[in-house]
């Protein structure tokens, strides 16, 4: 039994059973379990999310050819632990606790090597609303509504919704064709899939299946409009047979394979970058670092705050595109000195290209009593301010961008602009002229 833990946990109101199609027999106080492997197999926007965890699990045609009931019974009761454990944090915490983080390692960790064999994370984000404090959303669309029940073990909060873990990075953005359609088009088209995908596959003959794919990643995701930002002839070319390799280096350079960046937590997976024993990165402790290997971590700014059990923030709605929500946005009134700063350097998939991060978190204390401090994370990538970061991914991270990353942009890492710098169309200007003999270069 864990010791101390934070329970999201929803009401009767929130487990709804499924529904059975009109052909489906249904006998009373009978679960058809047949029926609700097979529910759970669709690409429904509810169930969306136990797709990996299902097929993790178990073959699930195999097991609807074999009818073994008792098999489906223990599978069930499997998935029902799985999404259970993803709704426990392993250590207790309040509201303002979970209001200070961006994200949390949850009781869940899967057997197949997702996330390097790490925890899977949930993202805690305030909700913007006229009545301060903000609320809170766990994943976006679970939204805390009694927090704070103390328990001899804990504490409960009271989620509106389940937290079901969540999807692989690629599958997650597939969901969301109207946002991202264009990356996830782009990325099976220069043959990246498995860079950004963990995915369970079926063995042939009966054989045993395997997960395939990438466990551990992190992507800087440009979205349906980044794209519209480029010049017309300049989409036209990289969506052609002529233009598919330079797609491919731009989309890699996206992609930071083998690490897990979020705003407040880092984890190598790997032991070809100089980080020390593949530890995992509490940002505060980061900052007594100067430089951490290849990975390149700097502190820019020490803070008193360093101690502190848990830091970051986000924002959102429940059941909202994470294209269309950023972080909680804070008055527009000049920024404090910042809570903490880090700079990172990351390799990319793009051979010799890094990728310059710049993360910084700010607190403000609300002039009302009782004068609860709100908290507003800014990550910029490569001189871009990213409007969506720490998205949660059964084998990673993603972070949101509204322009296409240019690896040849002279980014100053180590003092960034807050304004956006040039537009996207100007920082493409003349393309033609050193686009392509980039990519034959690199």
């Amino acid at each position: 039994m864990i010791p101390s833990l934070t329970f999201f946990a929803p009401p009767n109101r929130a487990l709804r059973p499924p529904k059975h199609h009109h052909h489906h027999h249904h006998h009373d106080k009978e679960l058809d379990w047949g029926y609700m492997i097979e529910r759970a197999a669709e690409p429904s926007t509810d169930l969306l999310e136990d797709i990996p965890l299902l097929e993790a699990i178990a073959d699930t045609h195999q097991l609807d050819k074999d009818h073994d009931e008792d098999k489906k019974k223990e599978i069930f009761k499997k998935i029902v632990t799985a999404i259970l454990s993803y709704h426990i944090l392993p250590t207790s915490f309040l509201a303002d606790d979970l209001a200070k983080n961006s994200t949390f390692a949850t009781h869940l960790t899967l057997p197949d090597s997702s996330l390097d064999g790490k925890p899977q994370r949930i993202r805690v984000s305030a909700i913007p609303r006229l009545i301060f404090p903000p609320g809170l959303a766990v994943n976006l669309r679970s939204r805390i509504i009694v927090a704070d029940v103390k328990a001899a073990n804990g504490v409960i909060h009271v989620v509106n919704h389940p937290i079901f873990p969540p999807s692989s990075i690629f599958q997650t953005l597939f969901f969301f064709s109207d946002v991202f359609s264009i990356f996830t088009s782009a990325v099976q088209r220069v043959g990246l899939g498995d860079a950004i995908e963990w995915r369970y596959v079926p063995g042939k003959d009966g054989s045993k299946g395997s997960v395939q794919g990438s466990p551990s990643t992190t992507v800087f995701v440009p979205t349906n409009k980044a794209f519209a930002t480029l010049p017309k002839k300049l989409k036209t070319f990289l969506f052609s047979p002529f233009g598919e390799h330079v797609l491919k280096k731009l989309i890699q350079f996206h992609i930071v394979p083998e690490l897990i960046v979020h705003s407040d937590w880092i984890h190598n997976a790997t032991d070809s970058l100089s980080v020390a024993s593949s530890a995992d990165l509490d940002l505060h402790e980061a900052l007594q670092y100067a430089r951490f290997g290849k990975m390149g971590l700097h502190h820019t700014k020490k803070s008193s705050h360093e101690r502190r059990h848990a830091r970051g923030q986000g924002k959102s709605d429940e059941a909202i595109s994470p294209a269309k929500c950023g972080h909680l946005q804070p008055p527009h009134i000049p920024h404090p000195e910042p809570v903490y700063a880090v700079n990172l350097t990351l390799p990319t998939l793009l051979a010799n290209h890094t990728l310059y991060v710049n993360i910084a978190q700010y607190e403000w204390r609300l002039p009302l009593p009782p004068h609860k401090s709100t908290y507003h994370t800014k990550v910029v990538a490569h001189g871009v301010n990213v409007g969506f970061a720490d998205g949660v991914a059964r084998n990673g991270a993603l972070h949101i961008i509204d322009r296409v990353l240019n690896p040849r942009k002279d980014n100053d890492h180590h003092h960034h602009d807050d304004k956006e710098k040039a537009s996207g169309v100007d920082e493409w200007d003349g393309w033609e002229d050193w686009l392509i003999k980039w990519a034959d270069e690199n």
